[in-house]
């Protein structure tokens, strides 16, 4: 099944190909129903400290949005306007969605996503700009959150921190293309070379309302791009009360794995890539759901009561009931694309904007 691209295209190739965008940042908010989040969001942008011959804007994409989002959003930038502020209308629903037709609006060369829950550091737009000039191997870099709740952190959030975009712990600066091997969308930058790369070999995403990230960080790696994290990136994540229950993250790992299996053909993709292929058992539809529903089964009999009452008070941040919900949503996943799995494991792995050296050393 897994073939490797004739003559895949090289860094080079790939950089002077590129459409006529100017060298700038273009920070990206993708908002539905944020105005009361969108205040403190913009204030942050409002504080960048970049130099004069730094080009930069803001894109706010107001997707469907109907609590005055749009109107917020230019009282606000009105009282300390940095940068040109833009508002592009997206009436079809869905983070994915949003961002895709942000990288389409864009006028300049790198693309920072700033959700509207994020507060960025003042040297935000200056450093993304710095690392993609400096790292011309880069398809995308990310930076480190830390939570800023509105109520005290329940005591299981440590654990399972990274799932709500917060972390990792502050590290070094460096590639992690083969170590964390993914993005986070919340404060990813994108450099547009790669992106019109992907989109000019047919690339579009499988994934709709929200997952753009895993899609978009292991994509970039199946076309010989890197991923980097940067230790000066870095940002507050707001968490509103809601979010912080154990229902919520329930649910929360559910609809990720769901939308995960969405993902499955760039994890075989890469697996292809290491090994030189695949045995066509391992991708079947009808292997993963046997997979997890074994998986389920196992857990019905061991553990009847995390399985069908994991909302109890006594469980909350038990390991066990989170594997569970995660089994749950994959199931829910695997129902969902039964039609469509096979043929887009195929779309990915014989993809022409695949390059065969995935694992090669960074090209420069």
């Amino acid at each position: 099944m897994y073939k490797k691209p004739e003559s895949p295209p090289s860094m080079s190739n790939r950089v002077d190909s590129r459409k006529a965008v100017a060298l700038g940042v273009s920070a990206v908010v993708c908002c539905h129903n944020g105005a009361s989040r969108l205040p403190l969001t913009l204030a942050y942008l409002q504080k960048q400290c970049v130099p004069a011959s730094l080009a930069w804007e803001v894109i706010l994409v107001d997707n469907a949005s109907n609590d005055g989002t749009a109107e917020v959003a230019k009282k606000v930038w009105q009282n300390a306007p940095k940068a040109t502020l833009r508002i592009i209308r997206e009436e079809r629903l869905g983070l994915t969605i949003a961002r895709e037709r942000s990288l389409t609006e864009a006028r300049y060369e790198i693309v920072t996503f700033v959700d509207d829950d994020n507060w960025v550091c003042d040297r935000w737009v200056q450093r993304v700009f710095e690392v993609m000039t400096e790292h011309p191997e880069v398809g995308a870099c990310g930076g480190f959150s830390t939570a800023a709740p509105e109520v005290d952190l329940p005591l299981w959030f440590e654990r399972y921190r990274n799932y709500y975009a917060v972390g990792p712990p502050l590290g070094e600066s460096g590639d992690i293309t083969e170590s964390i091997g993914m993005l986070w969308g919340a404060g990813m930058t994108i450099r547009r070379t790669a992106w019109h790369h992907l989109t000019q070999g047919g690339f579009r995403f499988l994934t709709k309302l929200t997952g753009e990230d895993h899609e978009l960080s292991m994509a970039l790696r199946l076309s010989g791009w890197r991923l980097w994290l940067d230790r000066d990136l870095t940002m507050q994540h707001f968490m509103p009360a809601g979010r912080l229950s154990w229902a919520y993250f329930c649910k929360l790992q559910r609809s990720r794995n769901d939308i995960l299996v969405d993902v499955d053909s760039y994890f075989f993709a890469l697996r292809a890539h290491k090994s030189g292929g695949l045995k066509p058992a391992e991708v079947t539809w009808r292997s993963q759901m046997w997979g997890v529903l074994r998986a389920l089964a196992i857990n019905v009999v061991r553990r009847p009561t995390k399985t069908f009452f994991p909302l109890s008070k006594r469980f909350e941040g038990d390991p066990d009931v989170f594997r569970i919900e995660s089994y749950k949503g994959r199931l829910q996943g695997l129902r969902r694309s039964r039609r469509n799995y096979a043929a887009n494991i195929a779309a990915v792995i014989d993809a022409p904007w695949l390059v065969s050296d995935v694992d090669s050393e960074p090209k420069r």
